[in-house]
């Protein structure tokens, strides 16, 4: 079954679709540390959609690194976008907002709300 959240926000950037190998660890919410290699799908200055087969909470604390940019940050789960088959989505934002993780040039921000995410 397919959940899906109706958490409206604003962008604070443009976003850019986009699959990168990531590394992701923290602490589920069973309480079990993991360290794991996964992928985006979304990306954004200070931010990203992310996917794991992890079970996590909002405002849950992550380390993430992208082999990419050899960059290794502090995140934080702002949305649980949507779980399938043992399979979740996150939006994440990085605490730091001047630290650019991806290496990539951004669009400005749309103005546009984020409503349901698919």
């Amino acid at each position: 079954m397919k959940k899906q959240s109706s958490h409206i926000e604003s962008r604070s950037s443009g976003r850019i679709v986009e699959e990168l190998p990531i590394h992701v660890s923290g602490t589920d919410v069973r309480g079990k540390d993991f360290i794991v290699r996964t992928r985006t799908l979304v990306l954004s200055r200070y931010g990203a959609k992310i996917v794991l087969k992890r079970e996590l909470a909002r405002k849950q604390a992550l380390r993430i690194y992208c082999p990419r940019t050899q960059k290794e940050g502090s995140a934080r789960v702002v949305g649980i976008l949507n779980s399938e088959l043992e399979e979740y989505s996150y939006g994440i934002e990085f605490l730091g907002q001047d630290f650019d993780f991806w290496n990539i040039p951004f669009p400005p921000a749309t103005g546009h709300r984020l409503g349901t995410t698919n």
